[in-house]
């Protein structure tokens, strides 16, 4: 379960990413991020046709958007990362995006938690709430 950013750090685990998939540590001394086989475009498609938006609050101020979303995938040996090709796993993503900067003051990340909770809580969110609670129970 994933609570990442999810087009700048998760694509570049997948193959041909929109953005370099290779990190350099030091010159000419690079490794590659990819961990699984999927594509980079496939994901992202299946995670903005197939992945469920959760109503927000009618308040809300700060939160923009929260999608929820569930795959399989297979991994792809990558030595830097300790990873053995051709293991399916199970991925699941829950995203939520705000218009609150980085850095944020307390006061601002209690009104992000706040709006968070209390759009999950909604009922017409119900069957998206008991999918996130299994998939973060485990």
């Amino acid at each position: 379960t994933a609570f990442m950013d999810f087009e700048k750090t998760i694509l570049t685990l997948f193959g041909t990413a929109p953005e370099s998939t290779t990190m350099e540590i030091c010159p000419g001394n690079a490794f590659s991020s990819q961990a699984f086989a999927e594509s980079a475009s496939s994901i992202q498609q299946g995670f903005l046709t197939k992945g469920t938006n959760l109503k927000l609050t009618a308040n809300s101020s700060v939160v923009e958007r929260i999608m929820v979303w569930s795959t399989k995938a297979t991994t792809v040996d990558n030595p830097w990362f300790g990873i053995t090709g051709g293991r399916q796993v199970q991925l699941n993503f829950i995203s939520i995006q705000s218009s609150m900067p980085i850095g944020f003051d307390y006061t601002g990340q209690s009104d992000l938690i706040s709006e968070v909770a209390s759009s999950v809580a909604l009922p017409e969110n119900r069957d998206a709430a008991a999918m996130m609670w299994k998939w973060l129970a485990k």
